[in-house]
């Protein structure tokens, strides 16, 4: 996997997205999938401590790579980057809440 990118909330690193170049095909295959891992307790969460997913905003960001992210107080935003399915710049800004 490459092109995905992580930014540090609070105690959190957050990565999302990135690509992948398929066996023989060599077609990308892009992921929209979100990990976190908690610098104080060094683990890997699907969901926060609370029990809580992730909240997306203003909607879940597609599945894209090559794109901006950082973290600023309880959140990571996301803006452009290169999306499967038109290949061409994503637009529109995320917001990951922690």
């Amino acid at each position: 996997r490459s092109g995905h990118r992580m930014a540090i909330v609070q105690d959190w690193l957050v990565v999302f997205g990135g690509f992948a170049e398929e066996g023989k095909t060599g077609e990308s295959r892009y992921y929209g999938d979100v990990h976190v891992f908690s610098c104080t307790e060094r683990q890997w969460w699907a969901k926060t401590k609370k029990g809580k997913l992730l909240t997306l905003s203003p909607e879940k960001p597609g599945q894209r790579a090559g794109f901006s992210m950082w973290g600023h107080d309880s959140s990571a935003f996301i803006y452009g980057g290169t999306r499967k399915a038109s290949k061409a710049r994503g637009g529109g800004n995320f917001r990951l809440e922690v």
